[in-house]
């Protein structure tokens, strides 16, 4: 499950008000007669993800900026719940900016790594091969395995990436979602099998718009 630790329509709201409003979002899980939970093993959620991609545009925040925002939730959760499995933020696309990433990474896991169970990264592939992204996973959750030694690397996002060749990207959308994509997905997912410190991944995504679609709908014909 997804914090929404920004604001509404990402535009950054008082921290009070994210803490009140995550607070408030846990408690709902916690009370409502289809989860009556917020953690354990037969809770149907498992993991509550701080934000997504909030080093990216349009939040562009640091590393130091992430712990501030995040560090009174986290606490707050886990005293609602002790048990809660909180996850943090992995660079995103580490592999554009090697050296900055790691030194995000590993900021933000000397800060909040005491308080998370794992940490999430969104890798796509076959631009960049599955062997890389491989180690990238693994670099990420390295500087958490030295703080927890379960820490572990959930995959919240992955996907063939669809390489640009035209002028109109979508002419490449194929690539994510059709039969070469599902080749690239089975071999991404046996390929992390191998990695015990990933627990889970997610493809990206189960929409019906952009390159990664479960279902191809046609808008103009209405199905």
């Amino acid at each position: 499950m997804m914090l929404n630790v920004v604001g509404p329509d990402g535009v950054e709201a008082p921290a009070q008000d994210i803490l009140e409003q995550n607070v408030g979002l846990v408690n709902w899980f916690r009370s409502n007669s289809l989860f009556k939970c917020s953690s354990g093993a037969q809770c149907r959620v498992k993991y509550w993800e701080l934000g997504n991609e909030l080093d990216w545009p349009n939040t562009n925040w640091s590393a130091d900026k992430v712990a501030e925002r995040t560090k009174p939730v986290i606490k707050r959760l886990k005293e609602l719940d002790p048990n809660i499995g909180i996850l943090s933020l992995g660079k995103t696309a580490p592999w554009n900016t090697p050296d900055l990433s790691s030194v995000f990474n590993a900021t933000l896991a000397s800060i909040l790594g005491g308080d998370v169970v794992g940490v999430t990264l969104h890798p796509y592939y076959d631009g960049y091969d599955i062997p890389s992204m491989m180690q990238w996973i693994e670099k990420t959750l390295q500087p958490y395995i030295a703080i927890n030694a379960d820490a572990k690397v959930v995959i919240t996002e992955h996907g063939r990436w669809p390489t640009q060749t035209s002028t109109n990207w979508a002419d490449d959308w194929h690539k994510a979602s059709g039969s070469i994509g599902a080749v690239s997905s089975a071999d991404f997912i046996l390929s992390i099998m191998s990695l015990p410190g990933v627990e889970a991944a997610a493809w990206h995504g189960l929409g019906v718009k952009g390159p990664w679609q479960l279902f191809h709908y046609d808008i103009a014909a209405d199905e």
